[in-house]
């Protein structure tokens, strides 16, 4: 009885090793395929260089952002989607890739506004951004 409990659990642990190397390789292979892409819009100067550095810090990037959410965005999803605001270009050639949200729904979380008393970190960011964009240094 012992003996037949250790085969079982010892197949069922050799099954999950087998599955746990298979998901750790399926992750190699997404992580590559990032940086890949994020080569490719370089090239095809969707992104200047400094928009590349800033992304190449999301090449060690989770790979909840490969798979499409059960209900909402995690945090992590929702700062990548930043990238939307420096170059939509870019952002919708990522999303190919990427299971990123719509541009509908980025526009709709901009709407929200955190009205709590004090600095609003997020629109300062907006604004900062954007101040970026109309002298030029976001552009190829």
């Amino acid at each position: 009885m012992v003996r037949s409990k250790v085969r079982i659990l010892s197949e069922e642990l050799k099954g999950l090793k087998k599955e746990l190397k298979n998901t750790a390789a399926r992750e190699q292979r997404a992580k590559e395929r990032l940086s890949d892409s994020l080569q490719k819009l370089k090239e095809q100067n969707f992104i200047n260089a400094e928009l590349h550095l800033k992304l190449e810090a999301y090449e060690d990037i989770p790979v909840e952002l490969f798979s499409r959410p059960t209900s909402d965005y995690s945090e992590q999803q929702k700062d990548f989607a930043i990238l939307h605001l420096y170059s939509p270009k870019a952002y919708e050639f990522i999303k190919g890739y990427l299971c990123l949200p719509s541009s509908r729904t980025i526009r709709r979380w901009m709407q929200h506004v955190d009205a709590e008393p004090g600095i609003n970190l997020s629109m300062m960011q907006a604004l900062i951004v954007k101040k970026k964009w109309k002298s030029g240094s976001l552009h190829s």
